[in-house]
């Protein structure tokens, strides 16, 4: 036990940089690319928007995504309201009332893995590094179903996320608040 608590508080400056990290993601702003970067886009044709009823459909992985994260309502033009954070568990349970409801007359919905959050990331972009098909008032860090083995040596405790406001990859603990995106289907 004793270690353990001596591990946990070496981990409070780890901890307080998170706690920034995702104070920052939450600003909205306006998207910024650069179309000379060498990296390459994610193909906007790749993208098939259903603005009835507030879906896109990614042709090259199959998957098909809410439009809006989750705690925002698609309005026919553009996600309103403001995204609502959870834990990863409770991002779990929030699939499953999801599920119970029915959106866009589907109930198999689900959390991303790591891989299929990253397919739309648009690398040439920030602020959001979001495809294009997508609103892009829609910055933040989103968690995955992608848990993990460890961080700072806690087994269990973290999972993977994305931040859109700079396309990146992260872990972080399951206790942390971020948003969710929803998706279903694929290959």
């Amino acid at each position: 036990m004793q270690s353990e608590k001596h591990h946990i508080k070496n981990l409070s400056p780890f901890l307080s940089g998170l706690f920034l990290i995702g104070l920052n993601s939450l600003a909205y702003s306006a998207q910024s690319c650069n179309t000379t970067s060498i990296q390459p886009s994610t193909p906007t044709a790749n993208f098939v928007v259903d603005t009835t009823n507030g879906t896109v459909f990614d042709k090259a992985t199959r998957l098909e995504w809410k439009l809006c994260a989750e705690g925002m309502s698609w309005n026919g033009n553009t996600c309103t309201g403001t995204a609502t954070t959870h834990s990863w568990q409770a991002a779990l349970g929030l699939v499953q009332t999801v599920n119970q409801n029915g959106f866009a007359s589907k109930k198999d919905w689900r959390l991303p893995n790591i891989k299929e959050l990253m397919s739309i990331v648009e690398v040439q972009c920030s602020q959001p590094a979001l495809n294009s098909s997508f609103p892009v008032n829609q910055v933040g860090q989103y968690w995955t179903a992608s848990a993990s083995k460890s961080l700072g040596g806690l087994s269990g405790l973290s999972a993977l996320q994305v931040d859109f406001a700079t396309g990146k990859e992260g872990l972080l603990f399951k206790s942390n608040a971020l948003q969710v995106r929803l998706v279903r289907g694929g290959q």
